[in-house]
């Protein structure tokens, strides 16, 4: 998660210019998968180790994500209401984290949405994949149907939707590496490789339909074994650091979508060369700060009830 967040800044940082270094950076759009691949992960171990109602388990997805989202959200739409830069209504629709959906003017950053849509799906899946006699089929039939419909949308033209349609394919991967881990099986490979078959089919769509879909999907399939080599690489070196910054991932995101990637208004102050490298060596430290103090913040406050 740590390395995740990590790439995530420096695809952000888009007008940076590294040379070479782009195409490495251009990668960064990864990261959202490897959070996606360890949620789907988290959230069926959480589900197979203990029975709890729906209600709790959102309850407990709920407590983590929306004290920080409120608190970054809330005040900048207000400011953006006040500016002229957002509708009124787009407050009640980032409250709801309904905003991707009904795209007002002044909505958030699509992730929220999308992470709230996978923790109230995630139960269904996993409840539909634990039925099923073979697990590992039953995860590539829904990574097949996912690119099925990714396609649809894609043919018709509904590219707005498509930054959490991606990633279907990833949460049942995911998913099904919860079960993996929770039945013992030591079968990494075998998730590698049935990941490329519905991969395989949607190759052949892209070259048979080059102008209706894209290659973003491709992320999607390398993100087994991107994690697998990931883990072994990090179980091999200190990576405390790391996990400072995967703790406070969620907190570092929301505000590197939002103050940070608001360059127009903050370089009049912090642009001092040609390449924007103070601005972005100055925003990054920033931004990391500033979401490991939120996330202690938050914390606090949640183990605090008096507070």
């Amino acid at each position: 998660m740590g390395l995740a967040i990590l790439m995530i800044l420096a695809f952000h940082a888009n007008d940076m210019p590294i040379g070479a270094l782009n195409n490495v950076r251009a990668m960064g759009f990864a990261g959202v998968d490897i959070f996606v691949l360890v949620s789907g992960m988290g959230l069926a171990l959480s589900l197979l180790r203990r029975q709890q109602r729906y209600g709790d388990y959102l309850k407990r997805r709920l407590s983590r994500i929306l004290p920080a989202y409120y608190a970054v959200m809330v005040p900048l739409c207000v400011y953006n209401i006040i500016r002229g830069f957002a509708v009124p209504s787009a407050l009640f629709w980032n409250l709801t984290t309904m905003h991707y959906w009904v795209r007002p003017f002044g909505a958030f950053n699509w992730y929220i949405t999308g992470i709230m849509t996978f923790y109230l799906l995630t139960p269904a899946f996993v409840a539909l994949i634990g039925r099923a006699k073979n697990k590992l089929f039953a995860c590539v039939a829904l990574c097949a149907a996912s690119y099925g419909v990714l396609w649809l949308l894609l043919r018709d033209g509904w590219w707005q939707y498509c930054d959490v349609f991606y990633r279907f394919p990833t949460l049942f991967m995911g998913i099904y590496l919860g079960f993996a881990i929770f039945e013992e099986k030591k079968e990494p490979v075998w998730v590698v490789i049935t990941s490329l078959v519905p991969g395989a089919v949607y190759a052949v769509l892209v070259w048979r339909y080059p102008d209706a879909l894209t290659l973003a999907p491709v992320f999607s399939l390398l993100s087994v074994p991107a994690c697998l080599a990931l883990a072994w690489a990090l179980d091999k070196i200190p990576a405390k650091p790391l996990a400072v910054l995967g703790e406070c991932s969620l907190e570092i995101y929301l505000l590197n979508v939002t103050f940070t990637e608001k360059r127009e208004g903050l370089r009049r102050f912090l642009d001092f060369d040609e390449g924007h490298f103070a601005y972005y060596a100055i925003m990054l430290v920033v931004n990391i700060a500033g979401g490991i103090i939120l996330h202690r913040v938050i914390e606090y406050v949640r183990k605090n009830r008096r507070v």
